[in-house]
């Protein structure tokens, strides 16, 4: 008996599935005011054709990880999210999960993770290790970048 085996990723699933049905990102992530502003300024940026580098501030207790969730689900294409902590990392990756976004991914040794995938949350040391691996992100997103 000849039996062939596939074993695929949950996210690589979501991933094939949305593109196959042409879903464009449309989650509903529930975002006060000035943190829809602060999305929709990333996002815009993101979607120009301009090379620049922009800086968003909001204060502690703003909501950071909504924001994140928020332009990560806005945006075609890879993004990589570089996050100052193994604590924050695991709370944004969880945020946008919680989301219904599935299509992300965590690369950091220190979470024991090495997952790649459209939105991949990552600690900038494990990738430095590994730039070759990520030469194809289009995005890139840091939080704490100060």
């Amino acid at each position: 008996m000849n039996l062939n085996i596939l074993i695929v990723s949950l996210p690589f699933v979501v991933t094939v599935i949305r593109k196959f049905i042409n879903i464009t990102s449309n989650y509903d992530i529930p975002v006060r005011d000035y943190q829809k502003s602060a999305s929709d300024a990333a996002v815009s940026v993101f979607k120009s054709k301009e090379k620049k580098n922009y800086v968003i501030v909001l204060p502690t207790g703003a909501g950071k990880s909504l924001v994140i969730a928020n332009i990560a689900a806005r945006i075609d294409g890879p993004l990589i999210v570089f996050q100052p902590s193994k604590e924050i990392l695991e709370q944004n990756f969880a945020k946008l999960q919680s989301y219904g976004i599935f299509d992300c991914g965590v690369y950091s040794a220190s979470a024991g993770r090495k997952d790649i995938n459209r939105i991949t949350f990552a600690m900038i040391g494990s990738v430095m290790k590994h730039m070759s691996f990520f030469k194809h992100f289009k995005h890139v997103l840091i939080d704490e970048c100060h």
